[in-house]
């Protein structure tokens, strides 16, 4: 049985089952942030005879969602990766958010954008999929918990397993152009130390906050090259 065509793949996508699969996470709000509800109604979601599908708590409450889909081993598998945790403005909405409506071919509500409408559209991926011959390599969707600032959700993912697709699509908005690179994230630590001298003496001491704002000068100047 040779793999599905990207025709076959496009034919699959269920455009209402889509919508309801956005509508329905987008509903499951919770003022405490905690993912639990949204992550579970995720899965029942997916469910499919060829989906291996597992929430995984990375903390009580707040679990991430993997759904693999096995592929026959020929090519290199894909990841497809999105957030579950999803804020929004509350006010100055003609509609309550957490009902969402279609309007002029769009859909709206709290977070469609960033990024429930991505993740319900990577779920129609792995749904759809899971109905046609099985593809040269393994489909896998990580649904994580809380991604800013840290990437928590992914760090325990890749921490907690192994086997993952080396290539990778992110469902973050874009204004529906592709991104290719992303800008990564660095980290460090600088130490001053300063020297205490009295007022007669000034010359002998260390000011560490002077030193503090010249390399915080000296960093913001810095063009970074991403190598």
């Amino acid at each position: 049985m040779s793999a599905p065509t990207i025709t076959q793949l496009l034919d699959a996508v269920d455009r209402d089952r889509t919508v309801r699969f956005a509508t329905e996470i987008t509903r499951l709000s919770f003022p405490d942030g905690r993912e639990g509800p949204r992550a579970l109604r995720m899965a029942e979601l997916m469910a499919h005879p060829r989906l291996d599908i597992h929430v995984d708590p990375a903390f009580p409450g707040r679990p991430n969602v993997i759904v693999r889909l096995k592929g026959t081993g020929e090519a290199p598998g894909l990841l497809l990766n999105g957030h579950i945790d999803a804020g929004y403005v509350e006010g100055g909405w003609r509609h309550d958010p957490l009902d969402p409506w279609e309007e002029d071919g769009k859909l709206y509500g709290g977070a469609i954008s960033d990024m429930l409408g991505g993740d319900a559209s990577m779920m129609e991926a792995m749904v759809a999929a899971a109905s046609l011959p099985p593809l040269p390599g393994d489909l896998v969707f990580l649904a994580n918990m809380y991604h800013d600032s840290n990437g928590l959700g992914t760090k325990y993912a890749l921490a907690a397993d192994d086997g993952w697709p080396i290539y990778g699509i992110n469902g973050e908005p874009t204004s529906m152009s592709i991104l290719s690179v992303h800008g990564g994230c660095v980290k460090f630590s600088v130490e001053l130390t300063g020297r205490v001298a009295h007022i007669s003496r000034a010359e002998e001491g260390v000011d560490a906050l002077a030193a503090a704002a010249a390399v915080y000068q000296g960093i913001a100047g810095i063009t970074w090259t991403h190598e």
